[in-house]
């Protein structure tokens, strides 16, 4: 059997704690927005404040010039992934936005 030095365990500890690093640096990344979803999410803000309502998928399709309703899905289901939106079920219209004040605090910004 090998017995581990003071040196080795010391790297050991070393080298977990740059891969704990490295997990949390990738799930910040993974939380920012891409330019698409930004330009969705700013999209839906605008609505809100002129209609006082959320626009539908079908709205939101027609605004950026999308095929299918399905791009817009997969937009909105990333933007409710990374925390800037909340979706109801079964309801049209419904967007419920997210302020993300720190990383473990949200709270709706609008109602349904």
């Amino acid at each position: 059997m090998i017995e581990l030095t003071a040196d080795t365990r010391h790297f050991e500890a070393g080298m977990k704690k740059a891969s704990q690093s490295i997990r949390e640096f990738v799930e910040a990344y993974k939380a920012i927005p891409t330019v698409k979803q930004r330009a969705i999410h700013q999209f839906l803000r605008d609505f809100f404040d002129v209609h006082k309502k959320p626009p539908t998928v079908r709205e939101i399709q027609a605004h950026f010039g999308y095929r299918s309703t399905n791009s817009v899905t997969s937009l909105l289901d990333a933007l409710e992934r990374k925390g800037f939106i909340r979706r109801v079920k079964r309801q049209s219209r419904n967007i419920v936005f997210l302020n993300k004040r720190s990383n473990s605090t949200r709270e709706a910004d609008a109602v349904e």
